[in-house]
C-alpha cells in the first residue's frame, strides 16, 4: 500500500520547508520525510531552506507565514548560519502591537512535533581505539585537520556531558612565591597587569609535554584571566606567560593592609598531559593530532557520542549598517537621546520579524582573546555569544535551548530591540547566559531557566546588561554561576550611564559564586538608572573568594532604583550594599542572614541619599547596618530590626570602629518610628521567613507578599517547561497568609 506524500501540509497555516539530517539540498524541502523512491524530500541544511524561503518571499510577498520546519537529530554546521534583512518577515506599522489589518508574519524555524532538533558548531569525533596512557585505560583518537593545524579546540562533551581537561593542584591553587623584583608601590594598582612571576618548586615543571599549551587561570578581584606558558626556568623558579594579565597577581589585597610579600595571588594549572589520571579527563595533543580520553566507568566506545566544537558561533542575525546621518537638534536632554552622543545616528536595514520555536544550539568553542589574559574587565564582557544578533528587530525565540557553550548564550549588540526571550533553558555556557550590550532596547527575558555557567569564564553573568535600556527580566531562576546572577548598567560615573528603565522582577536568584571570585552580588547594578525596578525577587546563597560577596549590590554610583518587596537572605558579607549611591527607595523587603552584617552603605560623598522605609532586617549577627555614616543623608523609618541569640545591636560601625545602639541611632535621627523586636518569623535558620500574626512588622507597615515559585517544591521554570535543571534549588512557597516562605532541595539527579 502506498504512502500519500504530503507537500506543504502542516498544522499552521502558511508554506513549510523541512530540514532533516536524511535529506537533500537538491530536493525540494516541502516533504517531511523522504519519499519511498528517494527522488523528494526535506533538505539536508538550514542555509538551503532560507534561500527557499528567500526565493517564495520574493515571488508571492509576505501573505502567509512561512515555516523553516527542523527534524530531530544533530544537525553539524560547517560555518555558522547567518540571516539578513533579506529573510525578515514583513514590517508592521506600529511599534509595540499589531492592528487587525497588520497581522504578523513573521518568518519562523521550529521544531517538528514531538522531535528535538539541535544546531551544532561541533563534529563528532569517532575512530577511537583503546590504549594505555599514563598508566590508565584510554580511549584514542587520531585526528588530522587538528594534526594539520586546521582545528583546535578546548572543549568536549561526551553523551551530553561537559568533561574536563586535567588541571593541576587537584584540589585548591598554587600560590605565587613571589615576583622576580621587588614589586613597587605602584605596582599595586589594580590595574597592573603582569607576564611573570615566581613559582615554589615542583608546582611547575619545565618538562611537560607541549609546554606552550598548558594555560594558567588566574582567578582574583571579580576577573578570571587564563595565559599560556612561554617559558619556565626551573633554576630561577620563573615562568614567563604569553601575554600579560589584566590585573596585578596579587590576590584581592587592593584593601588594606597592601602588602606584597604576604598577598601573592593564587593560580591553577590546566590542560597538562601528565596530570591525565582521572576518569572523565581528556587532553588534546596538536603537534600529533591525537585526541585522549579516560572514560567513566559504563561508557562505552562502541556508542559512546563524543563531540568537539569548531565554531565559535552557530547564528549570526545581523542587519546591514549604512553611513552615518546628522541628526536635528532635539529638545530633550542628552540621555533621552537613542542614538547617544547628539550629533550623529547609525542609518541601518534592520532583520526583523523572525522567530525561532523549540531548537537547541549546541556546541561552540572559545578562544583566548588577543593579546591580554582577560575576557573583559568585567563579566566576560568581550565574550560572544553562541546567537548573535547585531541591528536585529522583533526577533523572539520560544521554548528554545541553549547548551554546551563556549561563551554566552544569546547576545544582543548593536542597536538590537525588542527582542524577547521566554521560556528558554540556557546552561552549560563557558561564559554567562544572555548578554544585553551597549546601545540595545527592550529585551524581555521571562520565564527562562539560566543556570550552570562559567565553566570557561568564571567571571560570566547570568543575565548582563549594558548601556541599555527598557528592557525586562521577569520570572526566570538563575543560579550556579561563578560571578554575579542578573548585572544591569555598565557605567562607573555620576554621569549619564544609557541604561534607564530597566525591571527585574520575579525572579529567583540563588547559588552565585563558587569563592573563586569576590566583589559580586546576586543582582549587580552600575550608574545613574531612573525607573529601574528590583522588586518580588527571591536571592539567597551568595559566596565569594574574600567575602566581598553581596544579595543585592548597588556599585558605583547606582542611582534612583526602587528595591521593593524582595526577600534576600544568606550572602557572604551582607545582603544590601550601596555604594556611592543616591535617590533609592527601597521599602518592604526582608533581608536577613548577611555574613558579616545585613546592609552597608559605602563611600559617604556629597550626594548620597536614600529612602529605607517599612524593611524587616533580621541577624545573627551584632552588625544590622555599617559603613560610612558621618553625616545622615538618608530617610530612615518604620524599620524592624533585630538580632537573634540575645544579641545586642550594632548600628553605623565600620573599619574596626564599634557601632552604635538603636537608641543612639535614633538620637541621631535615624530610623524614627523604627523598632527592634523579633519579626516572628516560622523558622528563619531554615529559610522559612512566613510572618507570625502578631508579627510587630505588620504594625509598623509591612505588608506580607508572595513571590510565584510555588508548586510542590519545583523551581519557576521547571513549571514553566516541565522539567527539572541541574543544581539546588530553593522555592518560593506561596502560603495561605500570603507571605512567603522557601523550602530547599537537593541536588537533582541529571
Amino acid at each position: 500500500m502506498r504512502v500519500a506524500e504530503t507537500r506543504t501540509e502542516h498544522t499552521h497555516t502558511g508554506s513549510a520547508f523541512f530540514v532533516s539530517t536524511e535529506g537533500r539540498d537538491t530536493w525540494s524541502g516541502t516533504l517531511a520525510q523522504p519519499n519511498r523512491r528517494g527522488t523528494d524530500g526535506p533538505y539536508a541544511t538550514i542555509p538551503a531552506a532560507l534561500k527557499a524561503a528567500r526565493r517564495l518571499r520574493k515571488t508571492k510577498g509576505f501573505k502567509k507565514t512561512i515555516r523553516i520546519v527542523l527534524r530531530g537529530g544533530i544537525h553539524f554546521l560547517k560555518t555558522p548560519i547567518r540571516m539578513g534583512p533579506e529573510d525578515s518577515g514583513p514590517p508592521h506599522a506600529g511599534t509595540l502591537t499589531r492592528s487587525a489589518s497588520d497581522p504578523a508574519c513573521p518568518l519562523t524555524l521550529t521544531a517538528y512535533p514531538g522531535e528535538t532538533p539541535v544546531i551544532s558548531g561541533g563534529r563528532r569525533i569517532e575512530g577511537w581505539r583503546e590504549h594505555i596512557v599514563n598508566g590508565k585505560r584510554a580511549w584514542v583518537a587520531s585526528i588530522a585537520d587538528v594534526r594539520r593545524d586546521a582545528w583546535k579546540f578546548r572543549q568536549l562533551w561526551v553523551n551530553g556531558k561537559r568533561r574536563y581537561r586535567p588541571h593541576l593542584p587537584r584540589q585548591g591553587h598554587f600560590r605565587m612565591a613571589g615576583m622576580p623584583k621587588k614589586v613597587a608601590r605602584g605596582d599595586l594598582a589594580c590595574e597592573c597587569g603582569k607576564d611573570r612571576f615566581l613559582y615554589t618548586p615542583g608546582d611547575l615543571s619545565p618538562h611537560w609535554r607541549n609546554l606552550s599549551d598548558v594555560e594558567i587561570l588566574f582567578n582574583n578581584f571579580w576577573i578570571d584571566q587564563r595565559a599560556h606558558i612561554r617559558r619556565i626556568d626551573d633554576r630561577s623558579r620563573l615562568v614567563i606567560l604569553d601575554r600579560p594579565t589584566q590585573t596585578r597577581l596579587i590576590d584581592d589585597s587592593w584593601r588594606p593592609p597592601v602588602t606584597p610579600d604576604s598577598c601573592m595571588g593564587f593560580y591553577r594549572v590546566e590542560n597538562v598531559f601528565e596530570a591525565l589520571e582521572q576518569p572523565g579527563e581528556w587532553y588534546l595533543d596538536r603537534i600529533e593530532g591525537m585526541l585522549y580520553y579516560l572514560p567513566l566507568p559504563g561508557e562505552d566506545i562502541r556508542t559512546a557520542e563524543i563531540v568537539a566544537p569548531r565554531l565559535e558561533q552557530v547564528l549570526r542575525i545581523e542587519g546591514t549598517a549604512q553611513q552615518q546621518t546628522p541628526i536635528p537638534k532635539v529638545p530633550f536632554p542628552l540621555w533621552d537621546n537613542p542614538f547617544g552622543d547628539g550629533r550623529h545616528s547609525r542609518e541601518h536595514t534592520p532583520v526583523q520579524e523572525i522567530r525561532f520555536e523549540g531548537l537547541t544550539f549546541s556546541h561552540t568553542e572559545w578562544d583566548l582573546p588577543q593579546g591580554h589574559a582577560a575576557a573583559g574587565i568585567q563579566s566576560a564582557c568581550d565574550v560572544t555569544g553562541a546567537v548573535t544578533l547585531r541591528r536585529a528587530h522583533t526577533i523572539d525565540f520560544d521554548r528554545c535551548s541553549f547548551v554546551h557553550l563556549g561563551g554566552y548564550g544569546l547576545e544582543c549588540a548593536a542597536a538590537t530591540r525588542a527582542i524577547g526571550v521566554t521560556g528558554c533553558e540556557i546552561r552549560d555556557t563557558g561564559a554567562g547566559g544572555i548578554k544585553v550590550w551597549h546601545g540595545c532596547s527592550r529585551t524581555t527575558v521571562s520565564d527562562c531557566s539560566i543556570h550552570d555557567g562559567g565553566h570557561v569564564h568564571e567571571s560570566g553573568a547570568g543575565i548582563l546588561i549594558g548601556r541599555a535600556s527598557g528592557n525586562r527580566v521577569l520570572h526566570n531562576e538563575v543560579c550556579d554561576f561563578g560571578y554575579s546572577g542578573i548585572s544591569v548598567g555598565w557605567d562607573w560615573t555620576d554621569g549619564e550611564s544609557g541604561a534607564y528603565g530597566n525591571v527585574i522582577e520575579h525572579n529567583h536568584v540563588h547559588n552565585i559564586g563558587r569563592g573563586e571570585l569576590s566583589d559580586l552580588g546576586g543582582v549587580y547594578t552600575l550608574g545613574v538608572a531612573p525607573g529601574t525596578r528590583i522588586r518580588h525577587n527571591l536571592i539567597h546563597d551568595i559566596r565569594g573568594r574574600t567575602q566581598y560577596a553581596w544579595g543585592i549590590y548597588l556599585d558605583a554610583c547606582s542611582s534612583f532604583i526602587l528595591v521593593e518587596n524582595n526577600l534576600v537572605f544568606r550572602a557572604d558579607d551582607g545582603v544590601l550594599m550601596m555604594n556611592q549611591n543616591r535617590g533609592h527607595v527601597i521599602r518592604n523587603n526582608i533581608f536577613a542572614l548577611g555574613g558579616k552584617y545585613q546592609a552597608c552603605r559605602n563611600f559617604l560623598t556629597a550626594f548620597c541619599t536614600c529612602t529605607f522605609e517599612r524593611n524587616i532586617v533580621y541577624s545573627t549577627s551584632r552588625a544590622l547596618w555599617i559603613g560610612e555614616w558621618k553625616e545622615n543623608r538618608a530617610d530612615l523609618n518604620h524599620n524592624l530590626y533585630f538580632v537573634a541569640h540575645g544579641k545586642r545591636a550594632s548600628f553605623g560601625g565600620c573599619a574596626g570602629q564599634p557601632g552604635m545602639s538603636f537608641r543612639q541611632w535614633q538620637k541621631r535621627g535615624l530610623d524614627v518610628g523604627s523598632l527592634v523586636a523579633d519579626p516572628k518569623f516560622r523558622d528563619p535558620a531554615r529559610g522559612d521567613f512566613r510572618l507570625g500574626k502578631n508579627s510587630p512588622a505588620i504594625a509598623l507597615g509591612f505588608v506580607p507578599f508572595g513571590l510565584e515559585f510555588a508548586e510542590a517544591g519545583k523551581s519557576r521554570a521547571e513549571m514553566v517547561r516541565g522539567k527539572a535543571c541541574s543544581g539546588r534549588v530553593a522555592s518560593g512557597v506561596v502560603t495561605t497568609d500570603g507571605t512567603v516562605g522557601v523550602r530547599e532541595a537537593g541536588r537533582r539527579s541529571e
